[in-house]
């Protein structure tokens, strides 16, 4: 599912950003980290890129529109974004010509944009299309697609085929040099000799600059994409007592890429929830029974390595374009080890905090928001196993940034649970850290949290529990309030003292002498506590600093 390219970068074609000017080796196009691609197809100066559930992606020359974004980039498009356009259509099949663009879907339709001087759109016009256009005219469902230079061949589900655009090298088959602005039946002829058992769904079409070819094959069954796990490859592998190469190969290469996990448990193009913008398209409850069935078998867990996968999302945090994989991980066994903690749990807490771009961020926090309970429950579970680790073993000081990223982490999937709403938010208690009521002096927690709350954060800021108050089981919250609470009042008493010593010319009536240090209530026994609350209600919240009085009728 990695996608690697080199060559000309001069309109962003390659996908590697303004920087790189000229790429002599092949390199990895960090922007589609963790998106499953099946199908690259690279035009004159631009570049298409088909996904699993039927996303297509662009980048490079878009003069003509040939991206398929509705505009123009006189410069190109150097940073690869998705085709909004194509979302609902089902894409299947991908061709790029020297500036125009061809689609095939799965419902056997054809739309092209991009360049159409010489009617290689197949419109009846020569203009340019910014948008998908429907290819009409040809008879039937169309099967395949192919783009030259400035003409576009198509093949019929019938074994029809058609043919448009530039042909003054003859590259349209109709027998002259002329161009067609329309779909144009292309005759075949049989060979003398040919064998009379070739079928249509046998004949393969194949697209140069200005020229063509048909050529037959027999069909074979089309494979699954490769690194997407099927029931039948999951059900082999979990009746197996022990692994051979091959078996640990198939689970090495699933769990290598970011891409390979995401294609795994990509939801079928077909279902409505993933042709919506921003929708997530990946299954993470059949992920999540699937990771929980194979690390239950031990050659299985010592077959896996997800640190390379890790170290790459790190460097593609910037651009990354698709961030399932961060909802997919948290889901793995692995994650929730003890051992992984430093090198992978704190890593990701690093990426999401620090270095994710702002589109990817977004995404995730809806995400976050729809999750089943049981998936967010494991997402919360992977980072609060990996806080009550640095806290048992003492790293609170030494791995201070560490922590503070882990309850960062902690604290986005709090939000989103907080707007889950009723039906899909997990108990409060399943944040608490247990740890903490052992590992962290409450004075001193209130003692920073009170000192930092009137500076601005730095490098060097501590790690602050009293900032994440949804950690905190209730016996936390008491001992927490009650040291606020006597540092409260301890400063209030001793500024009331100074102002008593040194009253600077004030007066008792004077509204700007502080207030006498105690909150008196005024209570009748019979009615205790409804003069409580009255009384309670009435005064303002500042009071509520003093010591308390009370003083019966």
């Amino acid at each position: 599912g990695q996608v690697f390219s080199w060559g000309l970068n001069s309109h962003g074609q390659l996908g590697l950003g303004k920087e790189v000017a000229l790429q002599p080796i092949p390199a990895l196009v960090r922007s589609l980290t963790g998106v499953p691609v099946t199908q690259v197809a690279a035009g004159g100066t631009h570049t298409l890129a088909l996904t699993l559930p039927g996303l297509v992606y662009c980048c490079g020359a878009n003069r003509a529109g040939q991206l398929g974004l509705n505009r123009v980039d006189e410069k190109g498009r150097f940073n690869i974004c998705a085709v909004p356009a194509l979302r609902v259509l089902g894409v299947s099949f991908i061709s790029c010509g020297e500036a125009h663009s061809a689609v095939l879907t799965k419902g056997g339709q054809v739309f092209t944009f991009g360049e159409g001087s010489q009617g290689q759109l197949g419109h009846n016009a020569s203009a340019n299309e910014l948008l998908p256009k429907l290819v009409e005219g040809m008879d039937g469902l169309v099967s395949q697609i192919a783009c030259g230079s400035h003409h576009t061949l198509v093949l019929g589900s019938s074994g029809q085929l058609w043919a448009f655009g530039s042909g003054v090298k003859g590259q349209l088959g109709t027998g002259i040099t002329e161009g067609c602005l329309r779909p144009t039946s292309v005759l075949l002829k049989r060979a003398p000799g040919g064998t009379a058992t070739v079928t249509h769904n046998d004949m393969k079409i194949s697209v140069g600059w200005n020229s063509n070819f048909i050529y037959t094959a027999e069909s074979s069954e089309r494979e699954q994409p490769i690194g997407r796990l099927d029931k039948a490859k999951l059900q082999k592998w979990l009746t197996m007592e022990q692994g051979n190469a091959e078996a640990e190969r198939g689970i090495s290469l699933m769990f290598s890429t970011s891409s390979s996990l995401v294609a795994s448990f990509t939801k079928t193009s077909a279902s409505p929830s993933t042709k919506a913008a921003g929708a997530l398209r990946v299954d993470l409850e059949a992920a999540s029974q699937a990771f929980d069935q194979l690390f239950n078998i031990p050659w299985i867990r010592k077959s896996v390595n997800i640190l390379p996968l890790v170290d790459t999302l790190r460097d593609s945090a910037a651009v990354i374009k698709s961030p399932e994989i961060f909802m997919i991980l948290p889901t793995i066994p692995l994650l929730h080890d003890d051992q992984n903690v430093m090198n992978m749990v704190m890593a990701l807490a690093i990426v999401i905090d620090e270095d994710l771009n702002e589109t990817a961020m977004n995404s995730l926090k809806e995400w976050w928001s729809s999750m089943e309970t049981n998936i967010m429950t494991k997402h919360i579970l992977m980072w609060k196993n990996a806080l009550s680790f640095m806290l048992r073993n003492g790293l609170l000081v030494t791995h201070n940034p560490g922590v503070k990223f882990l309850l960062e982490a902690l604290k986005y999937l709090h939000r989103a649970n907080k707007r889950a709403g009723r039906t899909q938010e997990v108990p409060a208690s399943t944040f608490y850290v247990e740890e903490i009521i052992d590992r962290v002096i409450p004075m001193d927690d209130v003692e920073l949290w009170r000192f930092w709350s009137t500076r601005e954060d730095t490098e060097v800021t501590p790690v602050i529990f009293c900032r994440y108050p949804f950690v905190l089981n209730l016996i936390c919250k008491m001992a927490i309030f009650n040291s606020n609470a006597l540092f409260t009042k301890v400063v209030h008493k001793l500024t009331h003292w100074q102002t008593v010593m040194y009253p600077s010319g004030t007066f008792p009536d004077n509204p700007e002498s502080p207030p006498a240090p105690i909150f008196q209530l005024a209570l009748r026994r019979p009615s205790l506590i409804k003069d409580t609350f009255r009384q309670l209600g009435a005064a303002d919240h500042d009071y509520f600093k003093r010591e308390l009085g009370v003083k019966f009728k």
